[in-house]
């Protein structure tokens, strides 16, 4: 009888968990940050930039990181980072409490926690399909897509809750132990990692290896341009949600923080789901994620326009929805780059997804301050659907190359 390989391998499970536990205090951090600014300085554009600031680091660094992490042991690099943000944000916590709020020192702290998160990303990126089971690959991005969400569903009611007794310098105490514990759990990995091995090759070389390979795979290429163009509108929209809670009559941050659990809620059960018993034709999976990405761009006009109970069900309705286009992507992806390649194709686009969040970050602080937030909805809502009609409909034989294959 042929053995039957498991998708919860001891590598699998630890660099899973691991995320996870490290993920729980990091959601708790970022969102303690951003509330904390935001309560300081009173001003929508300022919340935009701290937000902002967050994503120049990896424009900076990606590129150069890239060819370094295909030839070098991401899991070390891994270990190594979660060890030293252990550190960084007890040293947070203490600068914090010695000199309170000071806009400035925070935008430093920000860019260089941004800039090592940046270097963490590709070296994950790189690590996590080598530990997943061959044939488990839709099954594997299920459940880290989940990852995020659960966390929030777990942190941000507890954040809210918690933030006025323990302090922003009391969660950063927390997000430090959380990322000590990921970094312990993480030395456990064995695994043989895919690398380039006795490579002499510049970072010029590597780069334009890379660019060379996204001219080849049209489909890849296309994949990047609506990634970027997701990211913008969300950048645009996210950055400005807490602001309009706080502000909005009958809102507030502690609706804010619940609103999550709407979208999260659907994306835990949806993501639940692809990772037992959903699996789609394969010969389908392009036209579903081109029909789900229309209709996701039609609640983007109407996020700002509502009423709460409104926007619970859109949130609902993006959480189930998204965490499909993101399942079905991801695992095609990963499973359709070789593993060589792995490293530098991943830095490039948390470029192009940094670029974007950037720009829609500061145009959402600025149309919301200067124009009203229900413009922000229309602006980038008009944006998207076209974005996403050109895309699906000019690259579509080349993205079904990448979609239609069995993961």
């Amino acid at each position: 009888m042929e053995k039957v390989e498991r998708l919860w391998n001891r590598n699998f499970s630890i660099i899973t968990i691991g995320s996870f536990i490290s993920m729980l205090g990091g959601v708790a951090a970022n969102f303690a940050m951003g509330l904390f600014v935001y309560r300081e300085t009173d001003s929508i554009l300022m919340f935009a930039l701290f937000i902002a600031i967050n994503h120049v680091p990896t424009i900076i660094l990606a590129p150069i990181i890239g060819p370094y992490i295909d030839t070098h042991s991401r899991k070390k690099i891994i270990v190594g980072l979660d060890f030293l943000f252990g550190f960084l944000f007890l040293g947070v916590a203490y600068a914090i409490y010695q000199i309170g709020f000071d806009i400035a020192i925070y935008l430093v702290i920000s860019f260089f926690i941004s800039l090592l998160g940046s270097i963490y990303r590709a070296a994950y990126e790189g690590l996590y399909p080598d530990t997943i089971t061959k044939g488990k690959m839709q099954k594997a991005y299920s459940i880290s897509s989940l990852i995020w969400p659960v966390s929030q569903i777990i942190v941000m009611p507890i954040v809210v809750s918690v933030y006025d007794y323990i302090g922003i310098e009391g969660i950063m105490i927390i997000n430090a132990i959380s990322y000590f514990i990921a970094a312990m759990a993480e030395t456990l990995i064995n695994v043989k990692e895919s690398i380039k091995v006795n490579s002499t090759s510049s970072f010029v070389t590597d780069f334009k290896e890379s660019i060379s390979y996204l001219r080849e795979e049209k489909g890849i290429f296309a994949l990047n341009i609506r990634s970027f163009f997701t990211s913008l509108t969300w950048g645009a929209i996210m950055s400005v949600m807490l602001p309009y809670f706080e502000t909005t009559p009958g809102f507030g941050a502690d609706k804010y923080a619940k609103l999550a659990l709407f979208m999260t809620g659907a994306r835990v059960v949806t993501g639940l789901l692809h990772s037992t018993v959903i699996k789609y034709p394969v010969k389908y999976k392009f036209r579903i994620s081109f029909i789900i990405h229309i209709v996701l761009e039609i609640p983007t006009f109407l996020i700002f326009i509502i009423p709460l109970l409104g926007m619970q069900i859109l949130w609902t309705i993006i959480g189930a929805l998204g965490i499909i286009t993101i399942v079905i992507r991801e695992s095609a992806i990963k499973s359709y780059i070789p593993g060589v390649i792995r490293g530098r194709l991943a830095t490039i686009m948390i470029v192009v997804n940094s670029v974007a969040l950037i720009s829609g970050t500061l145009l959402g602080g600025f149309i919301a301050e200067n124009c009203g937030y229900k413009y922000i909805g229309f602006i980038f809502g008009i944006l998207g659907l076209c974005a996403t009609i050109t895309i699906f409909t000019r690259y579509g034989k080349q993205m079904s190359k990448v979609y239609n294959v069995e993961v």
